[in-house]
This record gives C-alpha cells, structure tokens and sequence, in this order.
C-alpha cells in the first residue's frame, strides 16, 4: 500500500469519526430539558441527576430523557 493510499483511507476515516461526532453533538443540543413522562426538570450543572438519569438515543434520531423515578416506576411495570 502507497503513501496515497494511506492518506486517502486515513482521510476517510477522519471525516466518518468527525461527521459521528456531528451527530453526537447534534442529539445533545437537541436532547430534552425535561423529563418525557413527567416534565421534571433537567438541569445539566447538577452531577447528581446526570448520574441518575437516563437518556436514549434512538436510530431515527429521538431523543428521550428519563427522570430517576420515572426509570425506576418502568422498571417495576416490566417485572411485573
């Protein structure tokens, strides 16, 4: 394998790793500022409810964001 060739896979590598990053950064600023069950408030400052809560991003792009209640209240519903 050439240098060029090097370069070019380096390159393409570069730019799939930069257009994720892209997404990721994307979801964030689009994610929930509240709870989607129950419209608590999500505050970023505060390291314990990053912790505690749950966010899930899906394929097409939503973006749901859990309270540690409403994770724990689902988690109840399933076992039962």
């Amino acid at each position: 394998m050439n240098r060029r060739t090097r370069r070019a896979m380096s390159k393409g590598k570069l730019k799939k790793l930069n257009d994720v990053t892209t997404q990721v950064e994307n979801a964030i600023a689009n994610m929930p500022k509240k709870c989607t069950k129950c419209d608590k408030d999500f505050k970023m400052s505060d390291k314990d409810q990053l912790d505690d809560w749950n966010i899930e991003v899906y394929l097409d792009g939503t973006v749901k964001l859990t309270c540690l209640m409403c994770t724990k209240n689902n988690s109840k519903e399933q076992t039962k």
